[in-house]
């Protein structure tokens, strides 16, 4: 996955947890991110996108900005 992939296509939770592992390097980090609330999501915990497209479409836009250092 790469940043130029469009967001209007569907992003499944597989596909998540690809990136997340990427991201943080190990299985047990990605799911204490998905456990811990982000002011980017008013305050939410990214698992709770999990149950909607426009939720994980959020999840794989803050996971491709801290892949690529974008401050997000």
């Amino acid at each position: 996955m790469t940043r130029g992939k469009k967001m209007d296509q569907q992003v499944n939770e597989k596909q998540l947890e690809t990136l997340g592992h990427s991201v943080f390097g190990s299985a047990d980090k990605y799911q204490q991110w998905l456990d811990t609330e982000n002011m980017l999501i008013e305050a939410r915990k990214p698992k709770e996108l999990l149950f909607t497209e426009e939720g994980r479409s959020k999840i794989f836009g803050l996971l491709i900005a801290l892949k690529e250092s974008f401050p997000v």
